[in-house]
């Protein structure tokens, strides 16, 4: 009698472990093992993913070796939540204690046991089973030990190497990194200068590869997007200089938690000066012979400026404008023909009779000269104190049928770009582009 009551414990002691761990078959003379087997991909905060614990019998397999499985778990409530499946009904249950199977333990076998984990927070855990003898904890028979690396969500601003201009549009992306957050839904908040006062922010839009205005202070789907290692693309046009304060959140749209932040200070310098670039014909002009260059302005700054415009020809320190014998520039689609004007013995010839709104443009002018030689030529605008740019080139005039070497545009550091007009050539309209004394193909002093 006591010897069936003592097989009816065993057969139960071995149905509850059934019930835990579903048998797999396994070899034996090995010795005894357990395995804690992992997600492949990690785990992701927040997210209820399964784990197991296998056990092979190796050795012991058959022998009735009552055995339990003791969990070294991170069960702290605040970083993680473990439950275990049982099979009986196919549900899960909270964890507890550090101990799984039933209390007097189960018969060594090829088993594997399902866990799941849902980790709360970024940190690194240790998850340790050990296989003891039922009868005496104190001997371990196998025994596995994993670390999971719960790693933090990250967001990066990368910003142009050399910072912003005023007036320039310039591109600058928002990276993701999902650590342990892969696929949980959040949103993209920014703290941007968006007022339009200072700055204009444009976001690309992935579907059309279209730009879009920024508005608010949130970029991505309204509903939020599954994080991931990705990078958002925007520009910025920047109206005023000076310093911005910018700051990234990635938020968790189910609570608002803020799982990734990065800052950064976007340093916005004053537009460079304008430039203005003359492009004359490599083989110079013809004596008699209509020719043309252009002159391209990029305004930068001086964009939105009042100023007026001037042609001037000579050599040296000689003003050689008599020498020209027209000079024309194309306007809504015909050429017209260019003042010289004449002032207390200087001259110059004058683009506009009234101040124009300096922007970005290509001026095309067409000119003839009546005699053969070298010159130079400078442009210049300005308003009625400043030089808003100013550039010049060197070229050859040769009577017709003589080859001339091509000259090109020399870079001349001496001649001023911008700045106080501290020369003179007093216009019209009461405009100042220089003032000093000295006519401009003479000046190689830096305003």
């Amino acid at each position: 009698m006591k010897r069936s009551k003592k097989r009816l414990a065993l057969l139960l002691a071995a149905m509850m472990a059934f019930s835990l761990v579903p048998v797999v078959a396994g070899a034996e003379g090995e010795d005894p093992s357990v395995t804690i087997s992992l997600p492949a991909d990690g785990f992701v905060i927040g997210q209820a993913q399964e784990f197991s614990v296998s056990t092979k019998a190796g050795s012991l397999a058959g022998t009735n070796t009552m055995v339990k499985g003791i969990g070294t778990f991170p069960l702290d409530a605040d970083s993680v939540f473990v439950e275990y499946k049982e099979v009986q009904d196919g549900k899960w249950y909270e964890l507890k204690g550090d101990s799984f199977g039933p209390p007097s333990g189960f018969p060594m076998m090829d088993a594997t046991s399902e866990f799941r984990a849902t980790f709360k927070k970024a940190g690194t855990y240790t998850l340790k089973v050990d296989i003891v003898k039922a009868d005496d904890p104190s001997q371990v028979i196998a025994t596995d030990t994993k670390t999971v690396v719960i790693s933090e969500a990250g967001v990066k601003i990368d910003l142009p190497k050399d910072g912003f201009v005023v007036g320039q549009t310039q591109e600058f992306s928002i990276s993701t990194v999902p650590g342990s957050y892969t696929g949980t839904m959040v949103k993209g908040t920014a703290v941007f200068p968006v007022s339009s006062d200072d700055v204009l922010i444009e976001y690309k839009e992935i579907k059309d590869g279209n730009w879009y205005e920024l508005k608010g202070d949130s970029f991505g789907p309204k509903d939020g997007f599954p994080m991931m290692a990705a990078t958002s693309e925007f520009r910025a046009t920047f109206k005023k200089a000076g310093s911005y304060p910018l700051e990234v959140k990635i938020v968790k749209v189910d609570d608002g938690e803020v799982i990734a932040s990065a800052k950064a200070t976007i340093e916005v310098a004053a537009a460079p000066v304008s430039v203005a670039t003359i492009k004359l014909p490599e083989g110079g002009f013809t004596v008699n012979e209509k020719g043309e260059f252009t002159v391209s302005i990029k305004a930068n700054s001086a964009a939105g400026e009042q100023v007026v415009e001037a042609l001037a020809f000579g050599f040296g320190d000689k003003l050689l404008n008599d020498k020209v014998a027209s000079l024309e520039v194309f306007v809504d689609g015909a050429w017209k023909e260019v003042e010289l004007v004449e002032q207390d013995g200087e001259s110059l010839f004058l683009l506009s009779h009234v101040p124009v709104t300096y922007a970005d443009k290509e001026i095309k002018v067409r000119v003839a000269f009546k005699e053969a030689g070298d010159y130079e030529i400078v442009y210049v605008a300005g308003s009625e104190t400043d030089i808003v740019a100013m550039t010049y080139g060197q070229f050859t005039v040769k009577t017709a049928g003589t080859a001339v070497e091509p000259t090109p545009t020399p870079s001349n550091p001496d001649i001023p770009k911008t700045g106080e007009a501290d020369h003179t050539w007093v216009l019209l309209m009461g405009l100042v582009l220089l003032a000093g004394g000295a006519v401009v193909l003479g000046m190689r002093k830096r305003a």
